[in-house]
């Protein structure tokens, strides 16, 4: 069995493919005045990477509300899911870089976010697939 730190540099660890992205969401606090605004910057079925203004602890339990724009023949729509924060590391400026793995979403909603990352796939060249992953 090989470990996961025996791969050569550069190899895809994900299990879903990722798409760029960006959207503004909003992750649901406990109360109203613990949510907070984020900047998606990419997407899968099973997770995301954003930008926040604040840290949070790891293994974070978090609702998220994104709104994704339309694209292909697909309308606009809203998908909400929970979440669990797997990474949250300082950047150089201001805010902070917060890997989420989604724990729970609908499946109406997880194939919405599938057919938005194949059509993204489909639609951008192998240059913006690297950006997607270069932001991770």
């Amino acid at each position: 069995m090989t470990d996961e730190t025996d791969l050569p540099k550069g190899t895809e660890r994900r299990k879903h493919r990722r798409a760029g992205i960006r959207l503004e969401a909003v992750l649901r606090g406990e109360t109203p005045d613990r949510d907070a605004s984020i900047e998606v910057v990419n997407f899968s079925v099973g997770g995301f990477l954003c930008f926040i203004d604040r840290p949070l602890e790891l293994m974070t339990k978090l609702g998220v509300h994104f709104q994704f724009p339309p694209f292909g023949d697909e309308d606009a729509r809203d998908v909400t899911a929970v979440s669990l924060v797997v990474r949250c590391e300082a950047t150089d400026g201001p805010r902070f870089r917060l890997a989420a793995c989604f724990i729970d979403m609908e499946p109406g909603c997880r194939d919405h976010v599938r057919k938005y990352v194949e059509w993204y796939h489909r639609t951008h060249d192998d240059t913006a697939e690297l950006e997607a992953r270069e932001t991770a």
